[in-house]
């Protein structure tokens, strides 16, 4: 039944979604149309505000594509990777491998979503070889969608993009919005307990989920997961030229990563755990250096990892652009007003919850959903008296909701474990609809 479900909503993906890129076009054009007909601003000053609005935030832009590329590199550094290994040998059952793989996932996607991207879909390949050497039936499509399931947390662990992104001093995103620190988002009593649920839930659901041993079992035999070797080039371990040694110098890898590392540790003695964009991006760039070993293979690490950012170069402007029309032609008050007249301040949270992940099936990036979204939602939370905290959570929320029938950031799953995304998708979207009371229920009753 599952995989039918997944099957059915793949193939309507597949002809109706095309890449999020139409999108960013789509929703400029339909500003625009808004901004022209509702505003008393000229065609050219529409124009002028778009233009101005593209080029205006690129700093958060590059800050976005670091998550990512940071998080890869420090995923495919050794230590992980044996720390990987050693996590597959864990499991003594097909329904234990899949808790697991949902489990592991969700711990490294709330500390980088980056990270959990990458070590969730290594991770799901090394338990089902692992599995196989022993043995073992597991249901390997179950796995590949356990590992995409840390993109249901992501927003309210230590690199959610719209938390840190308030958090970040001098953002432009929300104008007169004031330094919102994490302590009031990603610390509050409602983040805590939405977080610690959705975990346990994920878990549980992903053990249950797992075919019985009567059941029909899909496993790794039928597929060719990528699997690269990790024996180093020879060229690396016995460089004699001067440029040859410089590129595999542990030294030169261990000053630059001291020195990055004792600003970031000198910041939290100083601060306490105040992070903002800057900082989570600092962190996992010396890190994953230092774990990396050598100059030569952070760069080859990094390489690899930008082949995914190539979204956020592309629509970031169209996403900044879409911002500055919406804020000079007025557009942004005019929305707010019309989400005031259609909920309360009870209300507001939910509504803003649930937009948001209409919104995320959209403009599939957390840091874009909060260009767009949240100079909206945070004037109507104003206007309301809903806390603004609450109000962030709330677009957090709903963005990593929908993350799970959205497989727009499933790409590094599905290219590490050789599955498809209708084959993850019908378990990814289940977990949906048994964790949106989750969210819902927490937003109405849970304190920030």
């Amino acid at each position: 039944m599952i995989q039918k479900l997944g099957a059915k909503i793949s193939e309507w993906s597949r002809k109706w979604m095309p890449d999020p890129f139409i999108f960013a076009v789509l929703l400029t054009l339909l500003t625009f149309i808004l901004a022209f007909a509702l505003s008393d601003k000229s065609p050219v000053n529409l124009v002028t505000f778009w233009w101005d609005g593209m080029w205006a935030n690129l700093t958060f832009g590059m800050q976005m594509c670091l998550i990512l590329v940071t998080g890869s590199a420090l995923a495919t550094s050794r230590p992980v990777q044996f720390l990987i290994r050693e996590l597959a040998r864990i499991p003594r059952s097909g329904a234990s491998a899949a808790g697991l793989v949902a489990l592991a996932t969700c711990v490294a996607g709330l500390i980088h979503w980056g990270l959990g991207a990458i070590v969730g879909a290594i991770l799901a390949r090394e338990v089902a070889l692992a599995g196989r050497a022993r043995g073992m039936k597991i249901h390997y499509p179950l796995l590949g969608g356990a590992a995409y399931m840390g993109l249901l947390v992501w927003h309210g662990g230590l690199s959610g993009s719209a938390p840190l992104q308030a958090a970040t001093p001098g953002q432009e995103v929300v104008p007169g919005l004031s330094v919102i620190p994490i302590a009031e988002t990603l610390g509050s009593y409602l983040n805590i307990t939405v977080s610690l649920v959705l975990v346990l839930v994920i878990t549980g659901a992903a053990y249950l989920f797992h075919p019985g041993e009567d059941d029909e079992v899909i496993t790794v035999d039928d597929y060719s997961p990528g699997r690269k070797s990790e024996e180093p080039d020879d060229t690396e371990l016995h460089a004699t030229t001067p440029a040859g040694r410089m590129e595999n110098s542990r030294v030169l890898t261990v000053i630059i990563s001291a020195l990055g590392l004792f600003f970031v540790t000198r910041h939290f003695v100083k601060n306490g755990f105040a992070l903002d964009l800057n900082i989570v991006n600092g962190t996992f760039l010396f890190l994953g250096l230092l774990f990396q070993g050598t100059p030569i293979r952070y760069v080859r690490a990094v390489v690899e990892g930008t082949r995914s950012v190539s979204g956020i170069i592309l629509q970031f402007p169209f996403y900044f652009g879409i911002q500055g029309l919406m804020v000079g032609s007025g557009l942004v008050q005019l929305l707010a007003d019309g989400v005031i007249a259609l909920s309360g301040p009870n209300s507001l949270p939910v509504l803003t919850f649930l937009s948001a992940g209409i919104v995320n099936l959209f403009v599939p990036s957390g840091g874009g959903q909060w260009v767009v979204q949240g100079p909206v939602m945070i004037a109507a939370a104003r206007e309301l008296g809903v806390e603004v905290p609450r109000t962030i959570m709330a677009i957090s929320y709903g963005d990593e909701w929908t993350n799970m029938i959205q497989p727009f950031w499933a790409i590094p799953v599905l290219g590490i474990t050789g599955l498809r995304a209708g084959e993850i998708i019908g378990y990814t979207a289940l977990i949906a609809l048994v964790t949106a009371p989750v969210f819902i229920l927490a937003l109405l009753v849970v304190p920030v």
